[in-house]
């Protein structure tokens, strides 16, 4: 009879401790399932990471800017204001070539240093058929029918006075690249003597006018003081 109630009494308790077993290995199996997927959801993660092209078919590439080559064409805007250059032959030379390249409405000045009595000669032609010049002479005025207004591609004849003559190259439309070829030859003329001979007076000075050797006028500059007179004396014959 004792030992009869003594197996009543342990059955519950087995119960009991059999529910607790099954309890606990259902959570740990949980925890162990969700430590799983949250492991694999790492991995997965990291290697997206690691290979940005898987499932990234439309990634775009930025765009770059790259320098550019050097412009080997003439820039108008920078080939742009006047020029000047003094033109100076090759030792034993007479004439030459020039190169260059003016923008609309500027001017490319070659100064030419020549003597009186030589023949200058010039041709200027241009790709574009845009150019013109015209010369200036020392002292002022054109050399020739061309000037400012009106150009020329040639000129050619002898010179009336020694000095720097200015041929001045020009264009009305566009950018103009140009030749020049120019040309000084002959003998300078030389200027005859002037005999004429001044000395100071009372009251102020007396010239007596000799013109050079062929000539028949002069010019003489001088300075005159208040009240005092200057003199030329020129002798002539009549008829």
């Amino acid at each position: 009879m004792r030992s009869a109630k003594n197996h009543y009494f342990l059955l519950p308790l087995i119960l009991i401790f059999a529910v607790i077993g099954c309890n606990f290995s259902k959570t740990a199996d949980t925890g162990s399932s969700e430590n799983t997927s949250k492991e694999t959801d790492v991995v997965k993660n990291e290697d997206q990471s690691a290979d940005p092209k898987d499932g990234n078919d439309s990634a775009t590439i930025p765009d770059m800017d790259f320098p550019e080559g050097n412009n080997t064409e003439p820039d108008p805007e920078n080939a742009g204001g006047d020029k000047t250059t003094v033109v100076r032959f090759a030792k034993g030379a007479t004439a030459g070539n020039y190169k260059g390249s003016i923008a609309q409405d500027k001017t490319y000045t070659y100064i030419v240093d020549a003597g009186k009595g030589q023949t200058m000669n010039i041709e200027l032609s241009s790709s574009q058929d845009n150019a013109g010049m015209y010369i200036k002479k020392p002292g002022g005025g054109f050399l020739g029918d061309a000037n400012e207004s009106e150009w020329t591609n040639n000129y050619s004849g002898k010179l009336p006075v020694s000095g720097k003559y200015k041929v001045v190259v020009t264009t009305s439309r566009g950018m103009a690249n140009f030749m020049l070829s120019l040309s000084i030859k002959g003998g300078t003329e030389q200027s005859p003597a002037d005999n004429s001979s001044t000395v100071e007076s009372g009251g102020g000075l007396t010239t007596v006018v000799k013109f050079p050797k062929g000539g028949t006028f002069a010019t003489y500059k001088s300075a005159v003081i208040r009240g005092e007179r200057n003199k030329y004396i020129l002798a002539a014959s009549g008829g």
